[in-house]
């Protein structure tokens, strides 16, 4: 059992505003037809809908706790900014008890990527991951 961290304590608190009842019934569907020994991956930009559905899924699947695999794709466009993410990411990871796997862009087809290279090269790294 996870220690009783910051984020412990958050996903907790979350968890008894939005009982797992209200999650829609896709996802309720999906984890339920899970395979055993199955990993799911959670996706984390580190705003606020990726952690709270990342904190709700810790919280409402306790089975799920060690098969739960963190992908953070830093897309390097904010410089220090886009490291504090993936560091707060990775942090929350931690302090959760899951998996952290993270990449980083490296290569950008232009001096200014459109929303579209960004999108097309973080699909990349989750379909790999």
């Amino acid at each position: 059992m996870a220690e009783q961290t910051e984020w412990v304590l958050k996903a907790r608190k979350l968890a008894e505003r939005l009982p797992a009842e209200r999650l829609h019934p896709k996802v309720l569907g999906f984890l339920k037809d899970l395979k055993e020994g199955e990993a799911v991956g959670i996706t984390c930009s580190g705003g606020a809908d990726s952690v709270c559905v990342l904190l709700l899924l810790w919280t409402h699947f306790p089975e799920l706790k060690k098969k739960l695999r963190i992908l953070h794709f830093n897309h390097d466009l904010r410089g220090a900014d886009s490291e504090g993410d993936e560091v707060f990411v990775k942090k929350m990871a931690e302090e959760l008890g899951c998996g952290f796997i993270s990449d980083k862009w490296e290569m950008k087809p232009s001096d200014s990527p459109s929303e579209a290279e960004a999108r097309i090269a973080r699909f990349v790294f989750f379909i790999k991951s």
